[in-house]
């Protein structure tokens, strides 16, 4: 557990350093509408993971809990593996081709608040590319659900900066040579890429051959995880609506080239946010399987664990991004982003979500879906609307008033939750 946390830390950390470079160079080789560009459609990843129906969760869950139980019965984990893979590569072709003709009928340009005239058919292009992309994704990302309910943190993060460092690579190589939307439609065959090594590598490590299936077991297989998988589903897209989308609400607000410069604050919050769930994830899994051997001695410990290193991380990490933001920024980006106010709020907001992600790793290890879901359905409801009208009021800051007083109901519910599955269960 510990091996796994570690070597999946240390990917985070590779990953943010390659991040880092990443804006870097690109901050500098574009121009400011171009960057907000690519900045604002990677935005599209998060909305992308929403298309699997919760199935990549099921899945892990339903593997983990197999992993628990003795005998082993490795035949019938490879049938389960390769039916959700079957069902969802189907369905990721029909997203593809669904979502790419309805994408060409969006106007991209109004849509990402793109002022630049000679931006707006890369704008376009761009678009449609990377939803297309996106979509056939889905079932090459079952890799992870793998890795992480076989608790083989340390291969998944060996990958992990294997494709960072191919992303890394291919804007040092690319951005300069190939015009805005190439570059950005080849930023993602190369994430696609990398997915599809990491599938074809869990797949060599567990010792498994793909199959021939019949449609009839792929369905028995889909319909026993589906309802569980339903509920990730839905829990998955609340997240991505409060989550997600407040950079696209900038960009509505305050144009594209402005909402890229607010995406370069944003990630110094996600970047922490970002190693803080690479510690947590395999504890996921782990809940799991402590669970279905009872071992809820260790649960209660590792629960308290995680929310008192978030408490330190973020609040040692927050305080130092108050006060070094600006000169950090200037070095990183070649910019002046200076906004004190903007990065408290920042701050606030990230350990506010982190502090969920405690309670919803833990619920979700455990099962445990009904609250957190209609916290968050409830929440992603009313934070857009809410984030726009702050936003109009306050400028940017206000699309972030509008996430945090979200939130906070949705962390008071969560630990709520937690608290009582933790104090009903069994004790030593």
């Amino acid at each position: 557990m510990l091996l796994g946390s570690t070597s999946m830390l240390g990917a985070r950390v590779f990953s943010v350093l390659a991040s880092l470079i990443s804006v870097g160079i690109l901050t500098r080789a574009l121009g400011r509408e171009e960057f907000g560009l690519w900045s604002i459609i990677g935005t599209f990843v998060g909305f992308a993971g929403s298309f699997d129906f919760g199935l990549g969760q099921g899945l892990r869950n339903r593997l983990a809990a197999a992993v628990a139980q003795q005998p082993r019965d490795n035949g019938a984990e490879a049938q389960l593996f390769f039916s959700v893979l079957a069902f969802l590569t189907f369905i990721a072709l029909v997203l593809a081709s669904v979502l790419g003709g309805l994408a060409l009928m969006v106007p991209w340009a109004t849509f990402l608040g793109v002022h630049a005239p000679a931006l707006a058919g890369p704008a376009q292009a761009a678009s449609v590319a990377v939803i297309v992309l996106l979509a056939l994704n889905l079932p090459l990302s079952l890799n992870v659900a793998g890795f992480l309910a076989y608790q083989d943190a340390a291969r998944r993060g060996l990958l992990d900066v294997l494709q960072s460092a191919a992303l890394l690579i291919g804007v040092v190589v690319l951005a300069r040579a190939l015009p805005i939307a190439t570059f950005i439609g080849a930023y993602y065959v190369l994430f696609d890429g990398a997915a599809l090594v990491s599938l074809i590598v869990f797949l060599r490590l567990r010792g498994w051959r793909v199959p021939y299936l019949h449609l009839k077991p792929i369905l028995t297989v889909v319909r026993e995880i589906a309802a569980p998988s339903a509920l990730f589903w839905l829990l998955g897209i609340g997240a991505v609506a409060l989550f997600t989308t407040d950079p696209l609400i900038a960009a509505r607000l305050i144009g594209i080239g402005a909402a890229g410069d607010f995406s370069i604050v944003q990630k110094i919050a996600a970047l922490l946010i970002g190693m803080h769930f690479t510690i947590l994830t395999p504890l996921w899994s782990a809940y799991t399987h402590a669970a279905v051997t009872g071992d809820w001695r260790w649960i209660r410990r590792s629960f308290q664990r995680s929310v008192t290193v978030t408490v330190v991380l973020f609040g040692c990490g927050g305080g130092l991004a108050i006060l070094l933001h600006g000169p950090l920024l200037k070095l990183w980006t070649g910019r002046e982003l200076t906004d004190v106010p903007l990065m408290v709020a920042l701050a606030v907001w990230a350990m506010l979500y982190a502090l969920v992600n405690c309670c919803s790793v833990l619920l979700n290890g455990l099962g445990i879906i009904g609250t957190q879901l209609i916290a968050v359905c409830l929440g992603a409801l009313v934070h857009v609307p809410l984030s726009l009208a702050l936003g109009q009021r306050f400028g940017v800051i206000g699309v972030l008033y509008g996430t945090i007083a979200v939130v906070v109901p949705i962390l008071a519910a969560t630990a709520w939750r937690a608290h009582r599955v933790l104090r009903a269960a069994p004790r030593d």
